[in-house]
């Protein structure tokens, strides 16, 4: 499990602490840029033995036994991770009863899907051939030996190693977890150099005539009544449904051919992370060829879905921040901005009703964006053109509960217009 990380009153995390260790230590959470994979039985390709240690971070670890000269250790499909700058730290601890300690060796296979990378590295007790920073210390310790690595595209590396000894005898080896540590995050334009993917020639916005559209259900979609506007089956448009849980999207579209078949793109509380760099590309280049995109806000899309040097940010009319969602003080009402067109799509007498907004994303505004509804004196629904294209942003979020008479804007009766109006505006077109 990967709990919160604890500082000490030194400073130093619980992960810089157990390198010297004495006793069981405790289950720490992750700084940001960490994810820690336990390694206490075998994986796909790497039948390793796993034992009980008291040591160990779960209280087990992988193990090359005493009088067994080679097993496998490791663990396969790491991930997935985020292109950048990565160390795989594994946590090893050689057990010795001699006064000089026998040879001890550890051989990584380190691959992802055999094109990004493929390369060994070798761990070993004290060998003259081996930088200090390869050397194992046998002195029935736990320590981190990194091993480094760069990622140009998510993915999801293995560590498949060989534990070995030329010394039969009472040691044996121990590899408690592997501790991914991102030293560099690449922002998708740093991933575009290697991985530029451009707009096939020729290639246009929209397939048949009328309108399709692409919704991705994130958690909430029910309570934002988007199948009541953009019905599966039955309605004035063609839907194509995609679903994603904590953010992660289930098959969004990675290639332009696929995506461009759509004339808008409706993200309900999903994250750039679930899109994947492939999926984020090809959505930038729709946009801005024509394409519409419209983002309803929730725990898990905006700065709390990654979208921050992404491709995605770009293309919002609102700066993030990280953690953007946060509970009003106090209940706020919708209202319309004087004379806007989308604000217009809701009667004067359904404004009237102040529907109310709980939790929302504290979010500003672009320069050069376009605010059609309030939330007391708060932006909440914000658009601008990208391109062609133009994105409309709702950072409200359909979170909350409502005392005793008042009206979440969720079930308010103007709440379907405003939401269809939301998608033929991405569209350049009001029915």
């Amino acid at each position: 499990p990967m709990d919160l990380m604890r500082l000490d009153a030194s400073g130093k995390t619980v992960f810089e602490i157990q390198s010297q260790h004495k006793g069981q230590p405790d289950l720490a959470a992750l700084k940001p840029n960490q994810l820690l994979f336990e390694t206490d039985k075998g994986f796909n390709s790497v039948p390793a033995k796993g034992i009980a240690d008291k040591v160990a971070m779960n209280g087990l670890a992988q193990v090359r036994d005493a009088g067994i000269k080679s097993v496998y250790v490791g663990r396969s499909w790491i991930g997935p991770l985020t292109p950048g700058k990565w160390r795989a730290r594994v946590r090893i601890k050689l057990e010795d009863t001699a006064s000089v300690p026998r040879s001890q060796s550890v051989v990584f296979r380190v691959l992802c899907d055999h094109k990004t990378f493929d390369f060994n590295v070798r761990l070993a007790t004290a060998d003259a051939l081996l930088p200090q920073e390869q050397t194992l210390v046998a002195d029935n310790a736990y320590h981190y030996y990194d091993i480094p690595f760069e990622l140009k595209a998510a993915g999801s590396p293995s560590l498949i190693g060989t534990a070995s000894t030329p010394d039969e005898g009472d040691h044996r080896l121990l590899l408690d977890h592997i501790l991914m540590e991102q030293d560099d995050a690449y922002e998708d334009a740093q991933v575009q150099v290697s991985n530029p993917k451009p707009v096939p020639e020729g290639l246009k916005v929209g397939g048949e005539s009328g309108l399709d559209v692409l919704v991705v259900k994130g958690w909430t979609w029910e309570t934002y009544g988007i199948n009541k506007v953009l019905p599966p089956t039955g309605g004035t448009a063609r839907v194509t449904e995609l679903w994603s849980g904590t953010g992660e999207v289930d098959k969004f579209p990675a290639s332009h051919e696929e995506l461009f078949k759509q004339d808008v793109v409706v993200l309900v509380n999903t994250g750039a992370m679930g899109i994947g760099y492939e999926g984020r590309k090809v959505l930038k280049d729709f946009v801005e060829a024509g394409g519409g995109l419209v983002l309803l806000g929730g725990l898990h899309t905006l700065g709390q879905g990654d979208m921050k040097d992404t491709f995605l940010e770009a293309l919002l009319p609102v700066e993030l921040i990280p953690r953007d969602v946060a509970k009003a003080e106090k209940p706020l009402p919708l209202g319309a901005v004087t004379g806007d067109v989308m604000a217009r799509a809701v009667s004067s007498a359904q404004w009237k009703l102040s529907p109310l907004l709980y939790w929302r994303h504290v979010v500003k505004p672009k320069p050069g964006a376009h605010i059609h509804i309030l939330a007391g004196q708060e932006p909440v629904l914000v658009s601008w053109k990208v391109g062609k294209g133009t994105v409309v942003v709702f950072t409200g979020t359909a979170l909350g509960e409502g005392q005793k008479g008042e009206l979440p804007f969720w079930k308010w009766e103007g709440w379907p217009s405003l939401l269809k109006t939301m998608v033929t505006h991405a569209t350049g077109t009001f029915e």
